[in-house]
């Protein structure tokens, strides 16, 4: 009996010490050491989100395997509803994620996990280290992205334009109603019903000030990572001049014509030099396996090689395999299509 006592004290112990960490870390994110007791669900990332105290471990997996997880244990998992079932989310590295809520750190969390393979739940046990705790922020990769924010005030569901360039982001918003915001005492003005404002981390509740009708008042924003989608700029139909980058300095345009029909995007590229016989609009490897796939070059009037591309945006980074004859070999190369530099020809 006094065995019993000394373990339910034990444990109590335990639980008031996972529930004083609790206490202790405020709102915002943070990188935790994530423990797991089976191999086969090996965690190679975890990031902690707390808001008003309620913690949820973002859980980024070494594999593909699992569909869905449940905070709890495998028989409570196949007895709930599938709408309670916890699906993943591909993070910008096309790794799955899952938002886990949990109830403490420095204790023993059960969670179910579902094989795709295998088709049932398997117990796990999770443990997160308090002594881990690091500050963190989300930031995106360099890009333009899409989303739409979650905030408790107007600016709830505005559509959103992020940029993120040296590894400091700005969001523009469409600012209906909202005449200026404030962050950390900075106040940024609507132009034109748009505001444009730094955000310091994807995911997290951001505090605010905004101003409707001339009165101000406190709330948040958040933008979350996994609804964003890169940013595609697709001009009015017609044909323009624009400048094409690349990622080698032996792959160069000297003029590019594109031409928009139905918001299809088609570029005539016309090349510095005659060094590639022909292109694949993808990578090396594709471009040995899919010959009828395969772009030649073909001479203009003055004899410089053109090549004629379907363009699936501007401002991103899109794939290009170039062949060279007298090495018998592939390549693979980018082109970004600057949309900053579009003009129309008439």
């Amino acid at each position: 009996m006094r065995k019993r006592i000394c373990l339910l004290a034990l444990a109590l112990a335990l639980w008031l010490c996972a529930a004083a960490h609790a206490e202790g870390v405020g709102d915002g994110l943070y990188t935790v050491g994530a423990e797991s007791n089976a191999s086969m669900f090996r965690i190679v990332k975890c990031v902690l989100r707390v808001e008003d105290g309620e913690m949820t471990a973002v859980l980024t997996m070494s594999g593909q395997g699992y569909g869905y997880v449940y905070p709890g244990t495998a028989a409570e998992a196949d007895a709930a509803p599938r709408e309670s079932w916890i699906p993943y989310e591909l993070n910008f590295e096309g790794q799955k994620t899952f938002a886990v809520p949990i109830p403490g750190l420095d204790v023993d969390v059960n969670v179910a996990a579902w094989s795709i393979k295998y088709e049932k739940w398997y117990d796990r046990v999770l443990r997160f280290h308090s002594n881990s705790l690091s500050e963190y922020a989300e930031i995106a990769p360099e890009g333009s992205y899409d989303g739409a924010l979650i905030s408790d005030t107007a600016l709830d569901g505005a559509a959103a334009l992020l940029t993120s360039a040296g590894g400091a982001m700005t969001v523009e918003i469409e600012a209906e109603g909202v005449q200026a915001v404030r962050v950390d005492g900075e106040e940024y003005s609507a132009e034109d019903g748009r505001l444009i404002l730094p955000l310091p981390s994807l995911d997290e509740r951001i505090a605010v000030e905004a101003e409707m009708d001339g009165e101000w008042s406190a709330g948040w924003l958040r933008l979350r990572s996994a609804g964003l989608a890169e940013h595609r700029v697709t001009p009015d139909d017609g044909t323009y001049s624009i400048e094409v980058k690349t990622d080698s300095g032996l792959l160069k345009f000297t003029d590019c014509v594109l031409r928009v029909s139905e918001g299809r995007m088609t570029a005539v590229l016309t090349a510095k030099n005659d060094s590639f016989d022909c292109v694949y609009p993808g990578t090396a490897a594709e471009a040995l396996a899919d010959e009828a796939g395969r772009v030649p070059a073909a001479p203009d009037a003055s004899g410089a090689y053109t090549y004629i591309l379907e363009v699936p945006g501007l401002d991103v980074e899109v794939p290009l395999a170039t062949f060279s004859a007298g090495k018998n070999r592939w390549y693979d190369r980018t082109l970004t299509f600057d949309s900053a530099t579009l003009e129309p020809i008439s």
